[in-house]
């Protein structure tokens, strides 16, 4: 049906009741969206958990994002405002304003997903944007980063978690005429193939099948440790961040997107020491200091002067 179970906790997944809850229930659903916030915007609060929930067309729309927007400050829509103070939720409120602007009544599938792919085409320009979306009919599911998916389908197997000693026999759990789409940051299980998103890709799962790609022309896949390294420099509110070749390894686009997050939270207080071979970018920053062989040889704030400060 068109029900929705939302459960949200702003305590940590690791101790929450209601993690306990979603374990102890065995909830079915067509569609399930979970979340573990990083909390890069917006204090650790309700009001900021996610997914968010809206109702449009006589439908309930979920969204989850992991991801940082730089500068994403749209005006109030018509319809849909933000209750707590994240991208996040500012995203969700924007997306849904302009579909609902657009299309008095719910489109086609396949109008419907070129109009969500344009519309992240956009949003995706303010910085990192990996999110899940769902309608409870199809679900959308966008990488900036890193972003694997697998569909399972009988005859069910079984697998081993990879984080866990435990092996999941799937023909327990399903019929034969189930197919289960799951996505996920990373790949959940060690013995069984998952696909990764290319960066800036977006996906439309229906019925657990893929039902609509939008992929750049020339596909790029962060490996994990870049995608991580991305991720951390995000997260919370550190006094201090140690940036060790940051944009090591990085194309010119995500590159950029990273030496921007470092700026942003250089100017809401963060100090912060880049490591880099990379000419260009120290003389970008404000303070250049040139070590050779375990000794400083320049200090752009002492030029001349002496460096034992």
């Amino acid at each position: 049906g068109k029900g929705v179970r939302l459960f949200h906790d702003d305590k940590p997944s690791a101790n929450s009741p209601v993690a306990d809850l979603v374990r102890a229930y065995q909830i079915k659903s067509e569609n399930v969206i979970a979340h573990i916030r990083k909390a890069s915007q917006g204090q650790t609060s309700l009001a900021n958990t996610h997914p968010f929930m809206r109702e449009m067309w006589g439908e309930y729309w979920l969204f989850a994002h992991n991801g940082h927007l730089i500068d994403f400050y749209p005006e109030q829509g018509e319809y849909y405002h933000a209750v707590g103070t994240t991208d996040s939720e500012r995203a969700f409120c924007y997306i849904l304003n302009r579909l609902r602007n657009r299309f008095a009544a719910k489109p086609d599938a396949g109008t419907l997903f070129d109009a969500i792919a344009a519309l992240t085409h956009e949003i995706r320009r303010h910085g990192l944007f990996n999110f899940v979306m769902s309608n409870g009919d199809c679900l959308f599911a966008h990488a900036s980063t890193l972003l694997h998916y697998i569909v399972r389908k009988a005859p069910f197997g079984k697998a081993r978690l990879l984080d866990d000693d435990v092996m999941v026999d799937f023909a327990e759990v399903t019929t034969p005429n189930d197919k289960v789409a799951v996505i996920a940051t990373l790949p959940l299980t060690e013995n069984e193939r998952w696909t990764q998103l290319a960066c800036d890709e977006l996906l439309m799962f229906h019925d657990g099948a893929v039902a609509g790609c939008d992929c750049p022309d020339t596909p790029r896949y962060l490996s994990t440790e870049e995608g991580l390294a991305i991720a951390r420099a995000v997260v919370g509110d550190p006094p201090l961040l140690l940036a060790d070749e940051p944009t090591g390894n990085l194309d010119s686009r995500s590159g950029a997107s990273i030496v921007a997050l470092l700026r942003e939270l250089n100017e809401a207080g963060t100090t912060i020491i880049v490591i880099t071979h990379d000419n260009e970018l120290a003389a970008s920053l404000p303070r250049q200091i040139a070590i050779r062989d375990g000794e400083i040889v320049s200090d752009s704030a002492h030029p001349g002067g002496d460096h034992d400060e």
